[in-house]
């Protein structure tokens, strides 16, 4: 007879040897260890991938929490935002329609939740609780207004905040990069508002004033305001005038000064 693995004479009882027949079974295992290691490899990068990304949703979530007309917290822009983390990594991971289907589910009231992979549903968990932690320790930090002690992510959604218990309208913040000049777009009486928001010790400069000049241009927004905790320079007061800029410091905004230029 031959043997299967050698082509080589084996006898008249057997088609192996049992030295190759030794030889596959270590290969075979060799294989296995390295299809476990490059396991293990992908899910240690996707792991590392993902707690990088947490930090940056919580604060990006942060930012789209709003103060409804009842005086209660308005969530549903976070919900989306989880949704659209959870069905990137799908994409990424080169899920099946099936289970981004499903895991569009997971947002749906009453929708059945069946076939989403448990690293998904533990994702889903985990982005909901630690951020309601996230979310505390911030309303925590801000309570006593203290803007100083603010990050300016935190700053901007006070103030967003602020705005939506006075009657502003269609609140949303701009992209942490590539803002062009606005940090949220606001409407009230029918007017857009572009809103620069500077959390700053000092006196806001000349610089925060140009900005938003342009961002009332790229935005298509009626007027234009700068935001500050602090104070503004005289020169960047002369420069708000002569180009219509609202400006409006922090002894202002804690008093909450807030109009639409008419």
């Amino acid at each position: 007879m031959i043997c299967r693995y050698c082509g080589h004479k084996t006898g008249w009882f057997t088609d192996v040897h049992q030295e190759c027949l030794n030889k596959e079974k270590v290969q075979q295992a060799n294989e296995k260890a390295r299809r476990d290691m490059e396991k293990l490899r992908r899910e240690a990068e996707e792991e590392a991938q993902w707690q990088n990304l947490l930090p940056k949703f919580y604060e990006i979530a942060e930012r789209k929490i709003f103060i409804d007309e009842y005086g209660i917290e308005n969530w549903d822009s976070v919900l989306k935002e989880m949704k659209k983390v959870l069905l990137k990594i799908a994409e990424r991971n080169g899920e099946s329609p099936r289970t981004i289907a499903s895991i569009k589910n997971l947002f749906l009231i009453g929708a059945p939740v069946t076939g989403i992979p448990f690293s998904y549903v533990s994702r889903y968990s985990q982005m909901e609780s630690g951020f309601r932690q996230y979310h505390e320790s911030h309303k925590a930090r801000g309570k006593d207004l203290d803007f100083n002690a603010q990050s300016g992510t935190e700053f901007e959604t006070h103030l967003a905040g602020v705005l939506k218990q006075e009657g502003f309208e269609d609140i949303c913040g701009t992209p942490k990069t590539g803002d062009q000049g606005a940090d949220l777009i606001v409407k009230k009486n029918g007017r857009k508002i572009a809103i620069q928001a500077k959390r700053y010790k000092g006196s806001v400069g000349n610089q925060a004033v140009q900005e938003i000049v342009a961002a009332v241009k790229f935005y298509g927004a009626d007027e234009g305001w700068v935001i500050t905790s602090g104070t503004f320079t005289p020169s960047a007061k002369a420069l708000a005038q002569r180009n219509g800029v609202r400006l409006i410091d922090g002894v202002a905004l804690k008093r909450r000064e807030f109009a639409c230029l008419s």
